[in-house]
């Protein structure tokens, strides 16, 4: 068969633009779609972790994110109603520690649509197969023209409500291990800048509520709570939200902050066992593989190391004859043995942190070096 694409990937967050960037290193054909147009915003707590800033430094990509509004900061500081968590040591180098989404995603994307072909305002509706293979895509252009292209492995990298895994009946719902989030901007909201605040409060714990400096202005506010958690409450993430930044320990902080549009929304697949990511002709990354860290929630970072590990194993295997879900194997044995230990770890751990979650925290991060310090001092 006449292919058009040697791989098309659908969704250009991420995992996308970073799978494209990584496959075209490899000398492979790719089409990158995605429905919106960059630059666009997603909701996000919009922290960047120590790998997201290497797989960034490997495609030069550093200087760019700089040149945008972003924070640097030094430290995490934990806290409990009644404890603060200080790491063992304050470190002196400030690296970029957060990102507005739009920002983010649209210098990877930027980044990748100078060394790929791209279509925005691109809908996928459909897959092309034969047989059992997935061979293409079908969807509607910008122009409302429907359109079809053809690849050796079509990639779904288009998020949490990803059309690729729904049609191939794959989607992860909630009830399989999933978390809600929010997510409101704020400013003139009190805050050091150098430190990233995690609040692990009885109302959201083991989830946690987070406030990360995003600019010299803006502050990134948010709560994380896992579904078992937030469904026996019966109330909205939203008004925990609101409940939070009106309780003891955060109200005064909150007196002059100055909201930024409405508290926004979102879900969250999280990774707990493998599952399946790949198949005859395709392979799921990111979100719409279910690869959210299930402790802290984090996932850009493992967005685009998915879309890394794809773009490299599918270099040879594009230029191979064999697309089949034996072929497309390496990709999946490769992810869940970055991220399957660690991630059913973090299911395990969890439940610690329901009471007195301090401790174990300064057990598993810093080996009980940190100093915990009573709020009452």
């Amino acid at each position: 068969m006449n292919y058009d694409y040697d791989l098309i990937i659908v969704g250009g967050g991420p995992a996308g633009s970073t799978m494209a960037l990584s496959a075209a290193k490899q000398g492979l054909k790719v089409l990158l779609v995605d429905q919106a147009k960059f630059p666009r915003d997603k909701i996000c707590g919009d922290a960047l972790t120590v790998m997201c800033l290497k797989i960034l430094q490997e495609f030069n990509l550093i200087d760019k994110l700089l040149q945008e509004p972003h924070a640097c900061a030094n430290n995490m500081i934990f806290y409990s109603e009644s404890e603060r968590l200080i790491p063992p040591s304050m470190s002196k180098t400030k690296d970029i520690s957060t990102s507005k989404r739009w920002i983010f995603d649209n210098v990877l994307f930027q980044a990748a649509k100078a060394c790929t072909e791209t279509k925005e305002g691109f809908k996928v509706e459909n897959l092309l197969m034969k047989e059992d293979y997935v061979f293409g895509i079908q969807g509607t252009s910008e122009d409302g023209r429907k359109q079809e292209y053809t690849a050796k492995v079509v990639a779904g990298a288009d998020g949490c409500s990803s059309v690729v895994a729904r049609k191939l009946g794959l989607h992860q719902s909630l009830r399989q291990d999933g978390a809600v989030a929010t997510r409101a901007y704020y400013r003139h909201l009190d805050v050091s800048g150098n430190e990233l605040e995690l609040y692990y409060l009885p109302e959201c714990r083991p989830g946690y509520f987070w406030i990360f400096p995003v600019d010299q202005e803006t502050v990134n506010v948010g709560v994380i709570l896992f579904e078992q958690d937030f469904k026996n409450t019966g109330v909205f993430p939203s008004e925990i939200h609101r409940h939070l930044i009106q309780s003891p320990l955060l109200k005064a902080r909150f007196l002059a902050a100055e909201p930024v549009g409405n508290i926004q929304c979102w879900y969250l697949p999280l990774a707990k066992t493998t599952r399946t990511i790949h198949g005859n002709g395709f392979i799921l990354a990111g979100d719409a593989a279910g690869l959210i860290d299930p402790l802290i929630g984090h996932g850009i970072d493992r967005a685009m190391m998915s879309g890394k590990i794809a773009g490299e194993l599918l270099g040879s295997i594009c230029r191979g004859q064999d697309y089949s879900a034996t072929a497309l194997q390496p990709y999946a044995d490769a992810v869940w043995k970055y991220f399957g230990f660690i991630s059913q770890f973090a299911v395990n751990f969890r439940p610690r942190l329901q009471h007195e979650p301090l401790q174990p925290i300064n057990s598993l991060l810093y080996k009980g070096m940190g100093k915990l310090i009573s709020l009452d001092c």
